[in-house]
C-alpha cells in the first residue's frame, strides 16, 4: 500500500512539472525591435538558435509608439508565422515603410507563406522615394491566416492583400485600407484580390475603405466558404462596392457605401456588371444583406459623360438572390455629410473620360506614410442626427463604428443569445477514460485565436485540434485518439487550451 501511494505521488508530481513545462513553454515571447533601417527583416531574420532553428514559433515582434521602420527587402520568411504588434499603449501607429537599395529598387512589404497578424501598425508600399510596389501582402502557400487588426494598409498600386493559394482565412477588423489602385488604370485598385482561389473565411468588421479605384474584394470565380461584412465604411471606391463570387454563406450588413461605383458603367460594358453588390449563384448557397446604406454624391452623374450609366445596387445575380432568400430589407440610400472625408471624385472622373491616360489623381488629404507625415487625414464619422445613426441590427449607426467610438454589440435581433463567458474555461473531457473519442468543452469571453492541442506524456505534442480565430462563446471539440502521425496508443495525455493570454492545461487517459 505504501509503495502504491509513492507511486501515485511521483505521478501527481510528474503531472504538475509537465503542467508547468506547457505553461512555460508556451507563453508569448515578446521581442521588441528598435526603429532604424532593416531593424525589424534582421531582428526576425536573425531570431534562430545555434542550430539555425526559431527560438520560438510563439514570438511577438514588438513596435514603437510611432517608430519609423524602413525595410531593407519584403519581409519573406518562409512558412514560419509572423506576428508584428504596435507595443501596448501606442498612440501613434508604428510605420513600416519600402526601403530603397543603391540600384533605386523597393520592394512589397509582405510575401507570406505562414501565418500574419498585426495589430496597431501603418504599412505602405509607396516606398521612401515615392515609387509604389505591387500587392502589399502577399499570400502565397495554402491554409494560412492573415489577422489585422486596428491597422491601415496604405498605398499600392494594385491590392493591398493578394492571394496566390486556397483554403485561406482572412480576419480584418477596425482596419483602414486606403489610396490603392491608379487612376489611370482602375481595374487594379483592390483592397483583396483572391485571383480566382477558394478563401475558407472572409471576416471583414469594424473597417473602412476609401480612394480604391475598382473594388473592396475582387473575386476571380474562387469558392467563398464564409463571408462576412459587417460594420464597414467605403467611400469613393471606382468600379463597384465588391463582388464575392459563389459563397456558401455570405452576409452584407450594417454598412455604408458612398461613392462606390464612381466611373459608372459604359453600355456596351461586357467583361463585367458594375454593381455596387455582386454576388453568383451555388446550390445550398445562404445569403443576408440588410441594413446598409447606398449613396452617391450628385455631382458624380453630373460628371459622368451621357455615355454612362448609373451603376445598379445589385447586378442581376445578386438581385435574384435577394429575392430568393427574401432579404435585402432596410437597405437605406440617405446622403450622409461625414466630418471629414476626400473631395468628390468629379476632377478623377472627367479627366478619366476625356483621357485615361491624364486622370488626376484621388484626394489622399495629405495621407502620407513618410516620417512625420499624416497617417490619417479623414474622419467617417456623421451626425447622431442622420436616420442612419441608429440603423443596424443591433440599433448603431451604420457603418464603421471606429469612427464614433464604439464596439460592435451585436449583428442579429436575438434576445434569447445566450450569455458570453466571464472568463477563459477549459473543461473536463467527456468520457473519461476514453475510447475511442472524447469531446472537449471550452469558454472564451472575447475573440480571439483559439489553440488546443494535445499532448502526450512526456510533452511532444501530438495532435493540434483547434487553431483559429473565434468570437466570444462556448465550443466543443473532440479528439479521435489519432495523432498527426497515426493513432495514439493507450496511455496519459494532456489538452492545452491557448487563447489570449490563458494557458490551462488538463489531463486524459486513454484505454484500449
Amino acid at each position: 500500500m505504501k509503495k502504491h501511494s509513492i507511486t501515485i505521488f511521483k505521478m501527481l508530481v510528474a503531472v504538475a512539472v509537465l503542467t508547468v513545462g506547457l505553461n512555460t513553454t508556451f507563453a508569448q515571447r515578446v521581442v521588441k525591435v528598435d526603429q532604424g533601417v532593416g531593424t525589424l527583416n534582421n531582428t526576425i531574420a536573425g531570431d534562430t538558435t545555434a542550430t539555425g532553428d526559431r527560438v520560438d514559433l510563439n514570438t511577438i515582434y514588438e513596435l514603437s509608439d510611432g517608430g519609423y521602420y524602413v525595410l531593407s527587402g519584403s519581409l519573406e520568411f518562409g512558412s514560419i508565422p509572423i506576428h508584428i504588434r504596435a507595443e501596448e499603449g501606442s498612440t501613434n501607429r508604428p510605420i513600416l515603410i519600402p526601403g530603397v537599395d543603391d540600384g533605386g529598387n523597393s520592394g512589397r512589404a509582405f510575401r507570406v507563406k505562414g501565418n500574419l497578424t498585426l495589430e496597431g501598425v501603418y504599412v505602405t508600399n509607396m516606398d521612401e522615394k515615392k515609387g509604389i510596389n505591387k500587392n502589399l501582402i502577399r499570400a502565397s502557400a495554402d491554409d494560412i491566416r492573415i489577422i489585422l487588426r486596428n491597422c491601415h494598409i496604405d498605398r499600392d498600386t494594385q491590392s493591398g492583400i493578394r492571394i496566390d493559394n486556397d483554403n485561406m482565412k482572412i480576419y480584418i477588423y477596425n482596419t483602414v485600407f486606403s489610396n490603392i489602385g491608379l487612376t489611370t488604370d482602375p481595374d487594379n485598385g483592390r483592397a483583396i484580390d483572391d485571383r480566382g482561389n477558394s478563401i475558407d473565411t472572409l471576416v471583414i468588421e469594424n473597417s473602412t475603405f476609401y480612394n480604391l479605384t475598382s473594388t473592396v474584394l475582387r473575386d476571380g470565380g474562387g469558392l467563398v466558404n464564409h463571408f462576412v461584412y459587417n460594420h464597414n465604411t467605403a467611400y469613393n471606391i471606382g468600379q463597384r462596392g465588391f463582388d464575392f463570387g459563389q459563397a456558401k454563406y455570405a452576409e452584407v450588413t450594417n454598412s455604408v457605401f458612398a461613392n462606390c461605383g464612381f466611373f459608372g458603367q459604359p453600355p456596351a460594358e461586357t467583361e463585367f456588371l458594375r454593381a455596387v453588390i455582386v454576388g453568383d449563384t451555388l446550390d445550398g448557397q445562404s445569403i443576408v444583406i440588410k441594413n446598409n446604406v447606398v449613396f452617391a454624391d450628385p455631382a458624380i452623374a453630373t460628371a459622368q459623360p451621357d455615355t454612362v450609366d448609373a451603376i445598379p445596387l445589385y447586378d442581376a445575380v445578386t438581385q435574384k438572390m435577394v429575392n430568393d432568400f427574401n432579404t435585402g430589407e432596410n437597405m437605406y440610400t440617405e446622403t450622409l455629410t461625414f466630418t471629414t472625408a476626400p473631395a468628390v471624385p468629379t476632377q478623377t472622373i472627367t479627366s478619366y473620360y476625356a483621357d485615361p491616360s491624364t486622370a488626376a489623381e484621388l484626394d489622399d488629404g495629405g495621407g502620407s506614410g513618410e516620417y512625420g507625415g499624416t497617417q490619417l487625414p479623414f474622419d467617417y464619422a456623421y451626425a447622431n442626427t442622420s436616420a442612419a445613426y441608429a440603423q443596424s441590427t443591433a440599433g448603431q449607426p451604420l457603418g464603421a463604428l471606429t469612427w464614433f467610438d464604439m464596439y460592435i454589440t451585436g449583428i442579429e435581433d436575438d434576445l434569447t443569445a445566450p450569455e458570453l463567458p466571464g472568463n477563459y474555461v477549459l473543461g473536463n473531457n467527456y468520457p473519461n477514460p476514453f475510447n475511442p473519442a472524447t469531446s472537449i468543452e471550452y469558454s472564451i469571453p472575447e475573440e480571439t485565436n483559439v489553440k488546443i492541442v494535445v499532448f502526450n506524456s512526456i510533452g511532444q505534442e501530438v495532435k493540434t485540434l483547434v487553431n483559429e480565430v473565434q468570437q466570444a462563446g462556448t465550443y466543443t471539440t473532440e479528439w479521435d485518439g489519432t495523432t498527426n502521425s497515426g493513432v495514439a496508443a493507450s496511455g496519459i495525455y494532456f489538452y492545452q487550451l491557448r487563447a489570449g493570454e490563458a494557458v490551462i492545461v488538463k489531463k486524459m487517459v486513454l484505454l484500449k
